[in-house]
């Protein structure tokens, strides 16, 4: 969404894992994943994404032990290298929040 605020979860070894507030003003968790293959020595590309729905944002925010009325990109931001560590999409099942996941290979 152009114009729209991301902040960077994670960015090392070719994984890149970014955040925004999409529509409805659900949140969005986007991966980039550009690896080289160690058989064909390639750059593979993997995508996905999460779709958080706003009304769950509030589980968020507790799960980070933040304010109810915290900015969610802020805080995300500052514990990126935790929840990617867990694998985004395993930490929101953890904390009880189901999203809408995609994928794709390119």
């Amino acid at each position: 969404m152009e114009g729209q605020r991301t902040v960077t979860l994670w960015s090392a070894n070719g994984l890149t894992v970014t955040a925004q507030r999409g529509i409805d003003d659900n949140l969005v968790i986007n991966g980039q994943d550009l690896r080289s293959s160690p058989i064909l020595g390639e750059v593979t590309e993997y995508e996905y994404g999460l779709s958080v729905a706003s009304a769950d944002i509030p589980t968020v925010l507790a799960a980070l032990r933040a304010a109810p009325d915290a900015d969610v990109l802020d805080v995300l931001e500052s514990a990126g290298t935790e929840v990617v560590r867990i694998g985004e999409s395993r930490w929101l099942a953890e904390i009880g929040v189901e999203a809408e996941f995609w994928s794709r290979d390119g």
